[in-house]
């Protein structure tokens, strides 16, 4: 059924509250049960290069209310990730009834690929990180410590894992656009050559 603008308008800002509401709900739960977990893992190469290299290597809080607002900081990017399914359907729902039969199959497509490779992303960034962390506090001078801003630390790790998703995604998306236009290519290419076949042949029956 076809709705006015303000309705449309009305079921945006309904599905756009439920959306913040979980993802508000998921920060909270990732403050309380995931953040220092979250803290733990990511304070893991650090103790890996005070181990095997023998130097002094920590996250540093350089003001008062550093320590709160990684808190928040954390929270919300993990209550973000967490919530990814609650508003991932809303904006379906929202999208849905205007898209034809063929586009939708495109974008469950899309989705479904982009979720894997969404996957593979974050596997293969989070296990990579500590050989990055390492070999960038490699170049520390001997008897130098690496006592690194947390914010910046943190920062650096949630681009870090960011801009490898979206390598991922892109080189997933483009390899299957590649492989796409080469099935294709192929199919073009044998349907000519089976018409020009088959135009050859009937001069050689006509004579016949």
């Amino acid at each position: 059924a076809r709705m006015e603008l303000k309705e449309h308008l009305r079921e945006f800002r309904d599905r756009f509250i439920k959306a913040a509401i979980a993802t508000a709900i998921a920060a909270v739960l990732s403050v309380i049960f995931l953040y220092q977990p979250f803290i733990d893992a990511i304070s893991e190469p650090l103790k890996q290069i005070n181990a095997a290299d023998n130097r002094f290597a920590t996250l540093n809080y350089g003001s008062i209310s550093s320590p709160f607002d990684q808190l928040i900081r954390v929270g919300t990017y993990i209550g973000l990730g967490l919530a990814a399914p609650v508003w991932l359907y809303q904006g379906l729902r929202f999208l849905l009834p205007a898209l034809h039969t063929k586009e939708k199959k495109y974008l469950f497509g899309f989705l479904s690929g982009s979720i894997f490779a969404f996957a593979c992303g974050v596997f293969i960034s989070w296990y990579s990180l500590p050989g990055v962390v390492r070999a960038l506090t490699m170049f520390t001078p001997p008897g130098g410590s690496n006592v690194i801003d947390a914010p910046t630390y943190i920062s650096f790790i949630v681009k870090f894992i960011f801009f490898f998703l979206l390598y991922m995604s892109l080189s997933f998306w483009l390899k299957l656009d590649i492989l796409c236009r080469t099935v294709e290519m192929e199919a073009i290419l044998f349907m000519l050559e089976s018409t020009y076949a088959s135009s050859s042949a009937r001069p050689l029956l006509l004579e016949n």
